[in-house]
């Protein structure tokens, strides 16, 4: 089996309070928006004058500063970061985030990056790194985000656990990395990057990795979801696949905001579906729906959130014409890699993945919060 997310894994879903998590949820989001949410909660923060620390948006110019960044000026736009500045000016410290989106519940805020210890004078306290999920909490509850998520190895969580407010950590679940020359080894076939990434061209690389099928052998054609008829086929296939894992109750996404932050959201797309229509009845029977993120130190990457097949269709090489034109697409779209997560006693699966070169991220573990807590978390005054 080459299915990403398996049946019967009890992965644990959200249901976030939705009347909680903002009125604007069905708008598309922009650029501009998201910025105009960052500029309003550091002004917030600088109003705490307890606090010690003044808050701005990012630049460029602060990842670069990092020494780590690995981010081209065309992706500058996807990553996202917060600098608090000590009242003294002798210390800088800085976050990034981006964002990703999840099947079931939509817009995710993905912690990145945190600096807490960028000094220019050794004589003051570090800023305390616990206090940025605190900040970052008030950003994803301003843009309308589920979750809050982050990956920390082992124990190394810095999160400010308390008896009350207890993150979940996702247990069993491994966080695997493709680079792009295994992908070349296993796809046969070498796809020359685009220096482009405006999202023209990230919709092109998708249609022309999609395009590129042996016809005549597949028993499955693959396109880019675009129409609203798609969108639907899309939440059909959400459902199902909830159904499947006996989890009906834990989506809490529908068309609208499926609308909302794909097709409608045409500056800049939360996440692309990749429809699987079956050859022999023309029937959508799949799904793999993914995200293109930002990171700090490893640039542009490619997220396969979940690849879905109904069960009827399975068994006749639907997952691995799949994981083929995701490896075209991922050279296509010049990324540094391939990521997904996989659960840890799912043998057949991982097998599959080593074969393919397919990396487990050893120790790296998940963690997030999310619905109520989240935003009981960001309404508080202090972290």
């Amino acid at each position: 089996k080459t299915k990403i997310k398996h049946a019967n894994n009890n992965r644990c879903k959200h249901n976030p309070s939705r009347s909680n998590m903002g009125d604007d949820r069905m708008e598309a989001l922009t650029v501009e928006t998201i910025v105009s949410v960052i500029d309003d909660v550091c002004l917030r923060m600088n109003e705490n004058s307890g606090l010690g620390w003044c808050f701005e948006a990012a630049k460029s110019d602060h990842f670069a500063a990092t020494g780590q960044s690995k981010v081209s000026d065309a992706d500058a736009s996807r990553l996202y970061g917060i600098v608090a500045k000590d009242n003294a000016g002798k210390k800088e410290c800085l976050a990034t985030f981006y964002l990703a989106y999840s099947t079931w519940d939509g817009r995710v805020l993905f912690r990145d990056y945190c600096s807490s210890n960028t000094e220019k004078s050794s004589e003051l306290d570090a800023f305390p790194s616990s206090f940025w999920y605190y900040v970052l909490a008030n950003v994803t509850v301003g843009l309308n985000c589920a979750r809050l998520v982050w990956t920390h190895y082992g124990a190394q969580d810095d999160f400010p656990a308390t008896e009350i407010l207890q993150p979940e950590r996702l247990i069993g679940w491994l966080t695997l990395s493709w680079s792009i020359d295994a992908m070349k080894k296993f796809g046969g076939i070498e796809t020359k990057a685009s220096s482009n990434h405006e999202e023209s061209n990230t919709k092109y690389a998708f249609e022309s990795a999609l395009g590129k099928q042996s016809a005549s052998r597949d028993a499955f054609r693959l396109r880019l979801a675009a129409t609203e008829g798609d969108i639907n086929d899309i939440s059909r296939l959400v459902v199902g696949l909830a159904a499947y894992e006996n989890m009906q109750d834990s989506v809490n996404i529908g068309p609208d905001q499926l609308a909302a932050d794909s097709r409608h959201a045409k500056d800049m797309p939360l996440f692309y579906c990749i429809l699987i229509d079956s050859v022999e009845d023309n029937h959508t029977c799949g799904m793999a729906f993914c995200y293109v993120g930002v990171c700090l130190q490893a640039g542009r990457f490619l997220y396969l959130e979940d690849l879905f097949l109904q069960t009827e269709y399975r068994g006749k090489g639907g997952g691995k014409t799949v994981m083929k034109a995701l490896a075209r697409l991922s050279q296509s779209l010049g990324v540094s890699c391939m990521k997904w997560q996989a659960l840890d006693w799912n043998a057949p699966a991982l097998n599959f993945y080593n074969k393919i070169g397919a990396k487990v991220d050893q120790g790296l573990e998940t963690s997030r919060i999310a619905g109520q807590q989240l935003v009981d978390f960001a309404r508080n005054p202090q972290p």
